[in-house]
């Protein structure tokens, strides 16, 4: 499990040398960083982490109330990929592999259009998780989203990509820490990684509905004693106006990467950027890689 027990060492593509030593080290500070940089692919931060599980951000309550507005713009991002739509990298071709696609908060399959779509012209299997819209309650989610999980694992013999949205990272990535022989990598778009909502714009509503943001962030945080054992991919942007951008970061999981991108929160679906790197990583030429084994198998 990529040297679990040593220090929580992430590993983005190769080992970063040196980490024992040094603790933390930006990832652009290391040579695959320094590569990545060179061809502007903007995939920061391979980390030991100084502690096994998340503890609570400091001085971070949401995203800025700047870029909450800024989600207006998402308009933008959907006409601006009609425009670039014909720039997507098309060569980088699936063979039917499964993707399981899971919607943010409030969003149902239609939501995820543009993915779908995409990812069919390059030649994937691509599920819907047929849960309709995401109303939000996890605990009542989670389970239904393993059956879906499981069911396309069985029917296609081969283990899934799951591919989550804000919330439906989330759902994503615990699904894949409770069955990663299940699932071949997760990538995630602007999703709540720790905290739960605590560092979210709907963090005062769910306050209001009795939710005891403290108690949640710490049940999230006890996850993560069991490890994510599958290639995970945390898509990120600093000027997300639903999430804060810290919240999506994964300092924690053995094979974990976090790669910054420019666009809204709603925009990550319909972002050229971000599709590009879904493609990439879906493709297994950038990114983590699951580690080989005897079997064949984590």
């Amino acid at each position: 499990m990529c040297g679990i027990r040593k220090g929580f060492q992430l590993a983005v593509g190769r080992d970063c040398r040196g980490l024992r030593e040094r603790g933390r080290v930006s990832f652009l500070q290391s040579p695959v960083g320094r590569n990545a940089h060179r061809t502007n692919k903007r995939a920061d931060l391979c980390l030991i982490a100084s502690s096994p599980v998340p503890r609570p951000l400091r001085g971070v309550v949401g995203p800025a109330f700047s870029h909450t507005l800024r989600e207006l713009l998402t308009p933008l991002e959907i006409a601006r990929l009609g425009l670039l739509w014909w720039t997507l990298p098309f060569n980088l071709r699936g063979r039917g592999e499964p993707v399981l696609l899971l919607p943010g908060l409030g969003g149902g399959e239609s939501s995820m259009f543009v993915i779908r779509a995409y990812l069919r012209a390059l030649g994937y299997a691509v599920f819907d998780w047929g849960l309709g819209r995401n109303d939000g309650k996890v605990q009542e989610k989670l389970p239904q989203v393993i059956t879906a999980l499981l069911e396309r694992y069985e029917e296609t013999g081969v283990p899934v990509a799951l591919i989550g949205w804000s919330l439906g990272g989330y759902l994503a990535r615990e699904a894949a820490r409770d069955h990663p022989y299940a699932v071949s990598r997760v990538i995630t778009m602007g999703s709540p990684l720790v905290g739960g909502p605590k560092y979210t714009a709907t963090a005062g509503f769910f306050r209001r509905q009795g939710v005891s943001h403290d108690a949640l962030e710490a049940r999230v945080a006890a996850r993560y004693h069991v490890p994510l054992q599958v290639p995970v991919t945390s898509l990120y942007s600093k000027t997300d106006g639903v999430v804060a951008w810290q919240a999506s970061i994964d300092h924690w999981s053995p094979l974990a990467e976090n790669v910054e991108v420019d666009t809204t929160h709603f925009g990550f679906g319909f972002s050229r950027e971000a599709l590009s790197l879904v493609a990439e990583r879906l493709a297994g030429v950038a990114g983590p890689q699951r580690p080989a084994t005897e079997h064949g198998e984590i």
